[in-house]
């Protein structure tokens, strides 16, 4: 059986990662992907109608738009949230609502959902 050899597929790319996350450059670096980071602001608001998953997609693709993508070239974006008792938490911006945040999931259940986009030309 052949093993999937990711560098010989993606070779021919110049893959874009549009993340600062220190867990997604890992996972490159661990499958010895050659990329670079490009991070692009976004306002990372969405429709409040949006849940779950939704929003995750939703958020993925929008911080695929300031870039200009080229031939041969593979932006990937993503986002993740926190989904619990039918809302998305908030990312904690100090240690007291990191603080609050963990108390809110102590002994509930809640999921964590991520999407991915790859945006080619």
């Amino acid at each position: 059986m052949e093993t999937l050899d990711l560098r010989n597929q993606f070779n021919k790319y110049e893959i874009i990662l549009g993340s600062s996350s220190p867990r997604r450059q890992a996972f490159f670096k661990a499958l010895e992907i050659p990329f670079s980071i490009d991070v692009r602001n976004i306002d990372e608001q969405y429709p409040n109608e949006l849940r779950a998953h939704e929003i995750t997609e939703f958020l993925a693709r929008k911080k695929s738009t300031p870039y200009d993508i080229q031939d041969k070239q593979i932006l990937i974006t993503s986002d993740t949230i926190v989904w619990q008792e039918n809302q998305a938490l908030l990312k904690p911006k100090d240690k007291k609502q990191a603080i609050e945040t963990i108390q809110k999931l102590s002994n509930k259940t809640h999921q964590v959902i991520t999407s991915v986009a790859f945006t080619t030309k």
